[in-house]
């Protein structure tokens, strides 16, 4: 049933995993190597579908209010360090 709603956000997930394997059509190189003229971390990779937590900013919470929320991670933003989590108890996407 998750699947099914939210299958567009895999899509990018998957390109993100594809442009940092070697290839053998470009001699075994890393295509996002090629691409940005840098070196490619796999430090910041999750899997879809995970539990994960999001921190609330300081600002816009009190001291009574909760700081982390619990999520589910559906994929990474583009260019920047970030990821889109799905809210597990409102069902709204946090990007």
């Amino acid at each position: 049933m998750f699947f099914k709603v939210y299958w567009s956000h895999p899509v990018p997930h998957i390109i993100y995993l594809i442009n940092r394997l070697s290839s053998i059509f470009i001699n075994y190189k890393i295509l996002y190597q090629l691409i940005y003229k840098s070196s490619t971390t796999y430090f910041n990779l999750k899997t879809f579908d995970s539990l994960c937590f999001t921190s609330t900013l300081d600002s816009k919470r009190t001291k009574l209010k909760f700081r982390i929320k619990k999520c589910v991670f559906l994929e990474f933003k583009i260019r920047i360090k970030g990821y889109i989590v799905l809210n597990t108890k409102n069902r709204k996407i946090i990007y």
